[in-house]
């Protein structure tokens, strides 16, 4: 199709989203000389004046989705426009990212949809004395132009973040939700945001590779799968009192879903998952806080699916069957964490806890009393049990009965790793009340 063809679609989308831009970035909208480093696609620039920001907008992304990015008022460049300045890298990298990510849509084919992660440079960074290395995109905060053009923000990384997004199980999501409170505009002397540990997620695998992430979900939330599809969406966040956010995916590599799999756990069907599955679908929380309740609530919705092979639980160390999935949850604590086989250093069984750290907890380690692995983990999870129906995470000082012996939770050293955990040990009894009051008459 020829140029003057698209010419009449180009000028509506430019008006559509000029309209917009006047609406929610500026009054005085900027179109860059195409001759000039914006040259394909076409940029806006917004910026109203007295505003603490500038926004730039790509019109006539291939794809037909737009990217945005904002930035400082006063940007070298942009605030006041001189293409000059924006020949240099330290002032033009900005709409270099915008250009680089559009055409990766339109040569490459790359979807560009909220959550997704794309390298842009080396560690070098984009530009002399600019640390990025890449860029996340994400929804933007304010409504959609009116029209067929949509908007998404991009959010340049550093490399240790671009690092982070590309570790299962960590994910975009949870890059999405660290970058949340630092806003849109984007500050080139800001410090990573992935200090600490990952959130906690899951992820259902699945036997075939459905569409839309509308056609995952049709059978839990029709009205709700209707929407997702009628958009083609890949990512969203059921709204909730605890909200949740889902996202289906390509698959991942077997050896990625068994890497840190506690061998004794893997069951060979579950083996056979990791290496069959055609798609992925990652549920994590959308909020901060402790909501692995509503989690594997939506996990056990998306096991109903008849082509829902396993769960990976990477911070449990497990890939269950959709069957040893639905089982560990009616035998075990697998809400807490999972309980796996280890070694004291004298030689005697014990066990400890995984998935207990990443919802913000330490991980519990018992041995003792002369039993074996199935005792032991029994006991613990038993005392788990209790500790989950007062709806707690497990802390040092933390009580609870097995039977007539109440055990005490206290602080501790994993001997196999040295890492910080909690051990559970047979807490002292306390002394009778009638040997007390023969004390105390001097009896």
């Amino acid at each position: 199709m020829s140029a003057e063809s698209n010419a009449p679609d180009r000028d509506r989308r430019r008006a559509d989203l000029v309209a917009h831009l006047e609406r929610h970035a500026g009054d005085a909208v900027r179109v860059l000389d195409p001759s000039g480093p914006g040259a394909a696609p076409e940029l806006l620039v917004a910026g109203p004046a007295g505003s603490d920001h500038v926004t730039v907008v790509t019109c006539g992304a291939p794809g037909g989705t737009e990217l945005a990015i904002t930035l400082p008022a006063g940007w070298p460049g942009l605030d006041p426009l001189d293409h000059d300045r924006l020949a240099d890298e330290a002032h033009g990298w900005p709409l270099r990212v915008l250009v680089a990510l559009a055409r990766l849509a339109g040569e490459r084919g790359v979807r560009m949809v909220p959550g997704r992660t794309v390298p842009l440079s080396g560690p070098e960074g984009l530009a002399p004395g600019v640390r990025f290395a890449g860029a996340l995109l994400v929804a933007p905060v304010e409504p959609q132009p009116v029209g067929d053009a949509q908007i998404l923000s991009v959010v340049p990384l550093l490399p240790e973040e671009l690092a982070f997004a590309g570790e299962v199980p960590v994910g975009p999501g949870s890059l999405t939700q660290r970058l949340a409170p630092l806003g849109p505009v984007v500050d080139v002397r800001r410090a990573p945001v992935v200090a600490g540990a990952p959130g906690y997620a899951a992820y259902v695998l699945l036997a075939s590779l459905p569409a839309d992430l509308g056609e995952v979900v049709r059978h839990a939330t029709p009205n709700w799968a209707a929407d997702l599809s009628a958009r083609g969406a890949l990512e969203a966040v059921f709204e909730d009192v605890n909200p949740v956010r889902l996202a289906l995916d390509r698959p991942l590599p077997a050896a990625v879903v068994t890497r840190d799999v506690e061998p004794t756990s893997l069951s060979p069907a579950a083996r056979a998952a990791a290496e069959q599955h055609r798609a992925v679908v990652t549920v994590l929380p959308e909020t901060a806080g402790d909501h692995t309740l509503r989690l594997l609530s939506w996990v056990q919705l998306l096991c109903e699916r008849e082509d829902a092979l396993a769960v990976w639980l990477p911070h449990h160390g497990r890939v269950l069957t959709r069957e040893e999935f639905t089982a560990a949850q009616s035998d075990e604590v697998l809400l807490q964490a999972s309980v796996h086989p280890r070694q004291a250093p004298d030689g005697a069984p014990a066990v400890v806890t995984r998935g207990l750290a990443a919802r913000g907890g330490r991980e519990v380690w018992f041995s003792g009393d002369g039993l074996d692995h199935r005792a032991l983990a029994k006991r613990l999870t038993t005392v788990l049990a209790h500790v989950e129906d007062a709806d707690e995470i497990p802390r040092a000082g933390t009580r609870a009965k097995y039977g007539f012996t109440r055990y005490e939770l206290a602080d501790g050293i994993d001997p196999g790793t040295g890492d910080p955990v909690l051990v559970m040990a047979e807490a002292a009894r306390p002394p009778r009340e009638g040997l007390l009051r023969r004390r105390r008459r001097g009896d």
